[in-house]
């Protein structure tokens, strides 16, 4: 049985040409590029391992960091609508089920933002 290193070194000396369309061919390019175009994949080694079955999963990082950025404002604001949601409903100006209503929401938020800020895989 050979080892990772020895099939990645085995020679590809066999070729085998494929047509895609032009959406097929998109579809590949956005799923092997980052977001500012530059190959995270060749399109060999991409159409190689679908051949074989191999699960394949890019992140771009660019998009990553984005995200990351967009998920801190957005936690910040969180924070901020929290604390005073907390400081009233201490306070005695909202009701206890004004406060538990705004909580569900927080918690379907926090939901929706998981799956949101989720990697994206190609």
């Amino acid at each position: 049985m050979k080892n990772k290193k020895q099939i990645k070194n085995e020679s590809k000396d066999i070729v085998i040409s494929t047509r895609l369309t032009s959406a097929e061919y998109t579809k590949m390019q956005l799923k092997i590029t980052d977001a500012s175009g530059h190959s995270i994949m060749k399109p060999s080694a991409y159409l190689r391992a679908a051949v074989l079955g191999v699960s394949v999963n890019l992140v771009d990082a660019e998009v990553e960091r984005y995200k990351a950025y967009v998920a801190g404002k957005l936690g910040n604001n969180i924070n901020q609508i929290a604390k005073r949601l907390h400081q009233h409903h201490n306070n005695r100006s909202i009701s206890d089920a004004t406060y538990q209503d705004v909580l569900e929401e927080f918690q379907k938020l926090n939901n929706e933002l998981a799956i949101l800020l989720a990697p994206i895989r190609g």
